[in-house]
């Protein structure tokens, strides 16, 4: 699986302009927020994995999701985005992950104040475990 913190220290040592790097505790905008901005919030997404088909072994293909959410002024989330994906895009977290792709993207809510952004990453990894 995706290792949210992992993810959160590289944004937090590669995204200077984020004022908060954390976990999210929430799936969609807020009214009000008590956290500095600009910010970025994540979560593990939803994995699929392809089926096994060895007899004594179970390896699978696993494509896993990472969401991010920015939340920023209107004019902040550009270069909020840009700095990312450029920290995100490719970074592998170890070597049985093929690295970060990015997926999609859309605003998911705004303000006379704020934007909130939630874009979407993948990556792929194996599984294995023998059978008893």
């Amino acid at each position: 699986m995706i290792d949210a913190e992992q993810i959160i220290q590289r944004l937090k040592l590669h995204v200077p302009l984020a004022k908060t790097v954390e976990h999210a505790w929430f799936m969609s905008p807020l009214e009000e927020l008590d956290k500095e901005t600009p910010a970025i919030f994540i979560y593990p997404g939803p994995e699929k994995a392809q089926e096994s088909d060895l007899d004594a072994l179970i390896s699978q293909q696993v494509e896993g999701a990472l969401v991010v959410y920015l939340v920023a002024q209107h004019s902040q989330l550009d270069a909020m985005r840009e700095l990312v994906r450029k920290t995100l895009l490719g970074w592998q977290q170890d070597p049985t992950f093929n690295g970060l792709q990015f997926l999609s993207g859309e605003r998911e809510g705004a303000n006379a104040k704020y934007i909130w952004w939630k874009d979407i990453f993948s990556d792929q990894f194996h599984i294995r475990e023998s059978l008893p």
